[in-house]
């Protein structure tokens, strides 16, 4: 997935898996090519999974809006091509920022089940990036079950 972040609306891009584990399909000149492109509506967005339930099935797009400030947690949404779907409610003042801190990236394991993460924030307390002297490192690798990304998803 290749993901454009600024103030205008995200594109997104789905690529299949060849037959051989890890790698992208390539076609006869060892090209990669996007096998669908969609367009959102959802404006910094930082990392996003596609995952279909069935093979060859319709994709829900996971993507998490990482908000800007210290202290922030994520927002996590489903989407789908009929529109966004759901977000997930954690019941907190801000009901739904309760995904992780600044998530850059999400990566299934379809083996286990579960989804990775990792945190991408070092900031001074003021949330500016003044080198490493200053810096206040809050990076966090983890993951979660679909399933309960899913059953938390209003």
């Amino acid at each position: 997935m290749v993901l454009l972040r600024g103030t205008e609306p995200a594109r997104i891009w789905r690529y299949d898996f060849s037959s051989e584990p890890g790698y992208l399909a390539t076609d006869s000149s060892s090209h990669v090519n996007a096998s669908a492109a969609y367009g959102t509506n959802a404006v910094g967005l930082q990392g996003v999974l596609s995952h279909s339930a069935t093979s060859g099935g319709t994709p829900n797009f996971y993507v998490d809006d990482a908000r800007g400030g210290v202290g922030q947690h994520g927002i996590l949404w489903r989407q789908n091509t009929s529109g966004a779907t759901a977000a997930a409610n954690c019941g907190q003042d801000i009901m739904y920022a309760c995904w992780g801190q600044h998530t850059e990236s999400m990566s299934y394991w379809w083996s286990t089940g579960r989804v990775w993460t990792l945190t991408e924030w070092a900031a001074d307390s003021a949330g500016h990036w003044t080198g490493t002297d200053n810096a206040i490192p809050q990076r966090v690798l983890f993951s979660v079950p679909l399933s309960s990304m899913d059953s938390s998803l209003s």
